[in-house]
């Protein structure tokens, strides 16, 4: 027998949020079964999970996009000789 279970869709713009809680720290869930791999696949609806309230969700991503986005990292000031 199929069970049921509660899907949430969360649709990322430029700026990833979970749908829930609105943290920007998610990062992409492991796919569930042969049904979730194919959404990825077909259609490109990939799991994500926050990493603030654990809300699980599906929105749209691009094949081979990492889990979790890259940070920026602020460069370090140069410490050039002054003379």
């Amino acid at each position: 027998m199929l069970k049921a279970q509660k899907v949430r869709l969360g649709f990322h713009g430029r700026s990833r949020q979970c749908p829930s809680c609105k943290s920007e720290k998610i990062r992409r869930s492991r796919r569930k079964g042969a049904f979730e791999k194919a959404l990825s696949r077909v259609i490109f609806l990939y799991p994500y999970r926050c990493k603030e309230c654990d809300e699980r969700y599906f929105s749209f991503g691009l094949p081979g996009e990492p889990e979790v986005p890259p940070q920026t990292v602020p460069s370090a000031p140069s410490h050039a000789s002054r003379g």
